[in-house]
């Protein structure tokens, strides 16, 4: 067997371990907590809530801007030709813009 098979293989199993979700001890805090559903859907109400918050203080462009891409779909040349900017100005936007979410929301 070839030593690159072995480096490679061992390189995809890395991978494949990373992309796998991490497993959480959930057992005890279920078990202390009967009103788990309350809260855990109260807690998205919240985070919901300020996310939109946050959306808002975003300018009147940003705003369109992200609609049109992430809840429409659509590309950024299209938002690019219904502002009339450049696609790479609309990527600016958009990235400023989430890293601006980021930042006030916390990574939430």
């Amino acid at each position: 067997m070839d030593w690159r098979y072995c480096k490679y293989k061992a390189i995809d199993t890395y991978r494949s371990l990373q992309n796998k979700p991490k497993t959480v001890e959930l057992l005890s805090s279920i078990s202390n907590s009967k009103d788990l559903p309350e809260r855990i859907v109260e807690q998205k109400v919240q985070k919901e809530q300020l996310f939109i918050s946050q959306y808002l203080n975003l300018s009147k462009n940003d705003q369109e801007i992200f609609l049109l891409k992430y809840y429409l779909g659509y590309s950024n040349g299209e938002i690019a030709e219904i502002f009339g900017l450049s696609k790479s100005a609309v990527e600016n936007r958009l990235y400023r813009g989430k890293l601006k979410l980021t930042e006030e929301l916390g990574g939430i």
